[in-house]
């Protein structure tokens, strides 16, 4: 069962499936317009997981950069094809002092980044780094509420 934020039952199921020309189907009731006037839901940690997991099924690539920890965190991700330019964004009232990352995409070079100080100084990603597994990354920062950690990372 799908409820929204106040537990309201929205659809009885998530259906994906693949037809038979091979391309990957979500089928959900829940209506997801650009004009909707209350998003509440995308805040919530669980309807998060959830449409992430949905979009990773149907394309790995279709959610570059997650943050697992802590999952209040936005994300902006651009890709010129050279550089992947990050920004993560504390929206709660908890001062995060790291966080835990999810690349999707194998050919960044993380260890190779560089992130942006608060004074404008560029300074390699290396020296706040450490690398979880494959594609997870800890990084050791300092992020008061609303503010944004910047960093950039070359394409291998």
């Amino acid at each position: 069962v799908i409820t929204d934020h106040d537990m309201n039952v929205l659809s009885p199921a998530v259906t994906l499936f693949e037809h038979k020309l091979g391309k990957k189907v979500v089928v959900m009731n829940y209506a997801l317009p650009a004009a909707n006037p209350t998003r509440r839901h995308l805040i919530c940690y669980q309807k998060q997981t959830q449409l992430q997991n949905l979009f990773r099924s149907l394309d790995p690539m279709s959610v570059p950069v997650t943050v697992t920890d802590p999952s209040c965190f936005m994300v902006q991700y651009f890709d010129n094809n050279e550089h992947a330019f990050v920004s993560f964004i504390n929206p709660s009232y908890d001062v995060a002092e790291e966080i835990t990352v999810t690349f999707a995409d194998p050919e960044l070079d993380v260890a190779n980044g560089v992130y942006i100080r608060e004074d404008g100084e560029i300074r390699p990603l290396s020296e706040i780094a450490e690398q979880v597994d494959k594609n997870q990354w800890k990084f050791r920062r300092f992020i008061p509420i609303f503010r944004i950690f910047a960093i950039q990372i070359p394409k291998k």
